[in-house]
């Protein structure tokens, strides 16, 4: 399957049908993507300002929740949501009601919230000829609304372009020493692509190449095929880049996939200033017997998300369990039979000080701890303070 093919689709046929598949690239598939979970989670007085932060959230998302607690799978039908079928929104911790396609008005549905945008085809209607510094309608993924912006390698630093992180040739000033910029290797995982040298950003000219592979063409983002004929929305290339018979071709699949997309792990790329995030949501009994509300893993696709921004955006596939140093923890208490079901390690940085946040597993619930690290940078290659 093709890069900026949407690979992962509803939650509920990853579980029932034991699959995960799609061929839309568009980013209204996949709505609701393991949203439709939950089971009591015990919560308490210590995490009201979790509940604050979800509802903050809730209202944020164009959500209609209206504050209503939750953590069980059928927890809301009998709340007065003003929607027909209402669910618990585990990444919330809220009853909500999902979009659908027309009910948003000028704005897009996907993954049940009304949205801006989430890929610059959205923003065609933006005229942007009035400025020729900045002359292509792009969407901002932080503000989630279309700006006038350039391109990368244009020679100049743009807002969008400094906000995401995606262009250090452009934007190479201001950074900190130390600082390091990450790259979204296909298989998952992260590796450095630029690092901050005396105030100037100097970065690897090909970062996939640090990434684990197989072969180069693999690191380079593309999949060796036995005939040109199974290069499917890519290119053959003229050198084997190390596939070697039967499987002597390298087919280069383009473009890189986008924010909200996502693409089987080895088949695919994340485009700059984005990293690729599990299949991983919220869930609780009531879907799949388990006991409590852990992480779990949906299905094997990667989703590409611009994770570190600072900004929740789960209609990208952020949530607590994918990118905790963006989306603040649910009003629940994870269960947990080990530290993985928890979520995951992260860092953030705070001006001079970096907080690293873990997670530990202990009689069965999820404790995180908070260390502050004076003088030491947040790495998002690494998650840790260093």
């Amino acid at each position: 399957m093709a890069a900026g093919t949407r690979a992962c689709v509803l939650f509920l046929i990853c579980l029932f049908l034991i699959a995960c598949g799609g061929s839309s690239s568009t980013t209204d598939a996949g709505q609701d993507a393991g949203q439709d979970a939950g089971q009591d989670a015990g919560q308490d007085a210590g995490q009201d300002a979790g509940q604050d932060a979800g509802i903050d959230a809730a209202s944020d998302a164009g959500g209609d929740a209206g504050g209503v607690l939750c953590t069980t799978y059928n927890e809301c039908q009998s709340v007065g949501m003003g929607c027909e079928n209402p669910f618990c929104d585990l990444n919330l911790g809220l009853c909500r009601c999902r979009c659908s396609e027309g009910e948003c008005g000028t704005e897009l549905c996907v993954w049940g919230l009304c949205v801006v945008c989430v890929e610059d085809e959205h923003c065609k209607a933006l005229d942007c000829s009035g400025t020729p510094e900045t002359p292509t309608a792009r969407c901002d993924l932080a503000e989630e609304a279309c700006v006038c912006a350039g391109e990368c390698g244009d020679g100049r630093c743009d807002d969008l372009e400094q906000g995401a992180g995606s262009c250090p040739k452009d934007c190479n000033t201001g950074c900190v020493e130390g600082q390091v910029l990450s790259w979204s290797c296909m298989g998952g995982g992260t590796v450095p692509w630029c690092s901050c040298i005396a105030g100037l950003w100097s970065c690897e000219a090909e970062p996939a190449l640090l990434c684990s592979g197989d072969t180069f063409c693999a690191q380079m983002g593309g999949e060796c095929v036995e005939d040109a004929e199974y290069c499917y929305e890519g290119q053959v290339a003229q050198e084997s880049h190390g596939c070697t018979d039967p499987n002597s071709l390298c087919c280069m699949i383009e473009p890189c996939v986008g924010a909200g997309q996502s693409y089987y792990p080895y088949l695919g790329m994340c485009c700059p200033g984005l990293r690729s995030l599990p299949s991983r949501q919220p869930m609780g009994e009531g879907m799949g017997g388990v006991d409590g509300v852990v992480c779990f893993d949906s299905c094997w696709a990667l989703i590409c998300a611009p994770c570190g921004d600072g900004n929740c955006q789960y209609h990208m596939g952020e949530n607590f369990c994918t990118c905790p140093e963006d989306c603040p923890h649910p009003p629940y208490e994870f269960s947990c039979t080990s530290v993985g079901d928890c979520g995951l390690s992260h860092c953030e940085q705070q001006g001079e000080t970096c907080l690293q946040h873990s997670p530990s597993c202990a009689t069965n619930r999820c404790i995180w701890s908070e260390d502050e690290h004076l003088g030491q940078l947040c790495n998002p290659v690494t998650r840790l303070c260093e």
